[in-house]
């Protein structure tokens, strides 16, 4: 099997899984929606800027709303997470893809064209797929569309393959 066929079949995995998890996060969504809306109070719009699940303990589960940096600035981006009984991101679906996050700092990017593992401060420290790399020394800018990259904690790479 040569890489065009490899990176073929890896995309077409990464179709399917994002497709499931979209479908699921969705139907999910629309049952919690559906759910919380009484016979007599059901509205032909709902408009709001965010929707906010809680437990029966009202600790926050789940987030639909605009996505923020980590200093808290609105970003534009729609988002649903989800979070665990402490308040800690678990998943994340937005334009960009799907976070997983091992144990609510770091975690796995998965977007329609690679999959990046970034570590508890957000720096991306393995990619696979397309990968964007800057070269500090020149400034310039390189795109490679099916590689293996490693970076240190600083963001530099450490090694790749094949670009």
């Amino acid at each position: 099997m040569n890489l065009e066929e490899r990176v073929e079949n890896l995309e077409r995995e990464n179709r399917r899984l994002r497709l499931t998890g979209i479908v699921v996060l969705t139907a999910l969504s629309g049952t919690v929606l559906l759910g919380a809306l009484r016979p007599q109070q059901i509205q032909t719009q709902i408009r709001a800027s965010s929707f906010e699940l809680v437990d029966s303990e009202g600790r926050t589960r789940g987030f639909l709303g605009e996505r923020k940096t980590a200093t808290g600035e609105p970003t534009g981006v729609a988002t649903l997470a989800l979070l665990d009984v402490n308040g800690t991101k678990q998943a994340e679906l937005y334009e960009g893809g799907l976070l997983v996050f091992g144990d609510g700092a770091s975690g796995a990017l998965l977007g329609p064209t690679r999959l990046v593992f970034e570590d508890h401060d957000g720096v991306p420290r393995a990619s696979i797929g397309r990968v964007d790399i800057n070269t500090l020394s020149t400034g310039a800018e390189t795109t490679c569309p099916a590689a293996v990259v490693l970076f240190d904690a600083d963001g530099n790479v450490i090694w790749q393959a094949p670009c």
